[in-house]
């Protein structure tokens, strides 16, 4: 099996978070890790983007590409823990 490593593209930006670096650059991620991302995209928000169109606009964001390779479901996971978290910390300062 050959594996496609066109480039995708992965957005740059600005971080607004004044601990981390204030921009990073847009860089290029092979086609074929592209294409685990998108399935988990294509689950979550359909396919009326193509993998090909999201590259033409751009690409995936860094965070969101991250995200996505972790599977939604893990980012979820992550969510709730940080949610019963803060609960519990609410729950000691009361």
């Amino acid at each position: 099996m050959v594996r496609d490593d066109r480039p995708f593209p992965i957005q740059g930006g600005a971080y607004p978070d004044p601990i981390r670096p204030p921009y990073y650059p847009a860089c290029t991620i092979p086609w074929w890790l592209a294409e685990e991302a998108y399935k988990v995209y294509s689950a979550k928000y359909g396919t009326q983007q193509s993998l090909e169109r999201l590259a033409e606009r751009g690409g995936f964001g860094r965070e969101e590409l991250v995200w996505l390779l972790r599977g939604a479901s893990g980012h979820e996971r992550e969510k709730e823990v940080r949610n019963a978290r803060r609960k519990e910390v609410r729950k000691h300062d009361v």
